[in-house]
């Protein structure tokens, strides 16, 4: 193969980006830093996507250029509706990623779906870093499905959810939240806590795992069934655990009495 030179590379680009005008869908994988960096150059002149896959499964963060950059292209797509981004079995993801990946979703005002997906793999953050996680939703009036999964990922907290909580308490029209906590042995009864005071009223969708946190018992859970007894709209409700939660039979009188509450479930 002949090596290309950059500016034989970006004609190039050019050339394909004016061929793909009418491109909707996409997916992109990027393995290595330097894969990510070039694509974010590609991705900021596809205005006209509405439904983006950004696929960083096992990409070493310890390269250079920093990939986080690549989040701030993002802002140029106004009208993507659709955003998945995953990580899984990714060690050693930045507070500076999370946090750029944040302000770039939210400038996404036409955002109706979200999923983050962690999965196996883990945060390097920056002491207790208090904007990790931490989403701007207020202006957003269409999102309508978040789906965030964190099992087993390393360095997931109660700070984190609590962001993650404050985040929720903005949204306006949210009706399908999926959280994924399996593993998760940093989150306390606090993180629940947090959690459950924040859940939207307007959720007709609802699943929560918590199977094999083993900090959490059933102080939070009871704090989660009381908040999911009072949300009038919900439909479909999914919630996992585990003996390590340790719900007696109190916590099973309030899950009765919360399902009873629940006059909509299908």
């Amino acid at each position: 193969f002949t090596k290309l030179t950059s500016d034989q590379i970006i004609r190039a680009s050019s050339k394909c980006l004016r061929l793909l005008k009418s491109l909707k869908h996409l997916k992109l994988m990027a393995y290595t830093l330097k894969q990510a960096s070039f694509l974010a150059s590609f991705l900021k002149n596809l205005k006209q996507i509405q439904h983006l896959t950004l696929d960083y499964c096992y990409c070493k963060f310890t390269e250079k250029p920093p990939v986080y950059r690549f989040f701030c292209t993002l802002k140029s797509l106004r009208g993507l509706r659709d955003l998945k981004v995953i990580f899984t079995g990714t060690p050693g993801i930045p507070s500076q990623v999370i946090k750029e990946l944040c302000a770039g979703t939210s400038h996404l005002k036409s955002l109706e779906t979200i999923l983050f997906d962690f999965n196996e793999s883990s945060l390097s953050l920056n002491g207790e870093d208090k904007t990790v996680f931490l989403f701007n939703f207020k202006k957003f009036k269409s999102l309508s499905t978040l789906t965030l999964k964190f099992s087993n990922t390393g360095g997931m907290n109660d700070q984190i959810l609590e962001n993650i909580a404050r985040s929720l308490e903005q949204t306006s029209k949210l009706e399908k939240f999926e959280i994924i906590l399996t593993y998760c042995r940093e989150i306390t009864n606090k993180g629940i806590k947090d959690l459950s005071v924040c859940l939207p009223s307007t959720l007709k969708s609802l699943r929560i795992d918590l199977e094999n946190c083993s900090k959490n018992n059933q102080e939070g859970i009871l704090q989660l069934f009381s908040s999911i007894a009072k949300m009038n709209s919900l439909n479909s409700l999914s919630f996992s655990s585990s003996f390590e939660n340790r719900i007696n039979k109190e916590g099973l009188e309030a899950l009765t009495r919360c399902l009873e509450n629940l006059k909509g479930l299908s």
